[in-house]
């Protein structure tokens, strides 16, 4: 028996996918092979909502995501597309989730599979993803709270001079966590985090030109 842990909020994407009227599905078919794979979902997601106006971009967006998980899971366990959707069926059929109708699981294990024969697009882009994450911290996002700080050296009535300091806190990810930690920087270490990062940028340049010259295909990365 081959049950798939599938959490709640994804059910009702797996039901918007199932209850997609059969012109619309075709066209968003259609619309994914003929658009180029981006290692960004949100920029896959953006090319993909010209084409097909009558889906909501974050719909979308989310539709995508689910599909990317399931070509992580079907590589992960060495599974074929026929037998990870037998799976999700028998997985919808014993939990009989309360937000997704059982009864539309017959038209949601067909479509699951033509989505999952993508593999030069949403599969080439999803090991890509695992590639990228394959790491122990996963950069999420960066914010620099800027203060004044002032010097009393005798007096507690009279600053006798002032300073700037910058508090950089770094999220990141962590197996599946949401974590945080800050450092405290002067101007000069301001200074010279923007070198080492105009540095990285150019490396980062140098080496795009050179995959592009091999012919290997090359996912833009937050760009």
């Amino acid at each position: 028996m081959a049950i798939l842990k599938i959490p709640e909020s994804e059910f009702s994407v797996l039901r918007k996918i199932a209850e997609l009227d059969e012109p619309v599905f075709l066209d968003l078919v259609k619309a994914i092979g003929e658009t180029d794979p981006s290692f960004l979902q949100s920029d896959f997601s953006g090319s993909l909502a010209s084409k097909i106006p009558s889906v909501k971009h974050s719909e979308l967006k989310s539709i995508l995501r689910t599909v990317s998980v399931l070509y992580s899971i079907m590589r992960s366990k060495k599974k074929s597309q026929e037998d990870l959707t037998n799976d999700l069926a028998e997985t919808i059929e014993i939990e009989k989730p309360r937000i997704f109708p059982v009864e539309k699981t017959v038209v949601l294990k067909a479509r699951i599979q033509k989505l999952l024969g993508f593999d030069k697009i949403i599969g080439l882009a999803s090991k890509a993803m695992d590639v990228m994450t394959d790491q122990d911290h996963i950069f999420c996002g960066v914010k620099v709270l800027s203060d004044i700080r002032p010097v009393f050296q005798d007096a507690p009535d009279s600053i006798s001079a002032a300073m700037v300091v910058h508090n950089m806190r770094i999220a990141y990810h962590q197996d599946g966590k949401h974590l945080e930690f800050s450092v405290a920087m002067n101007p000069e270490d301001i200074r010279k985090s923007i070198e080492v990062l105009e540095r990285a940028e150019k490396k980062s340049k140098a080496l795009k030109s050179f995959i592009q010259k091999t012919g290997v295909a090359y996912f833009e990365d937050m760009e």
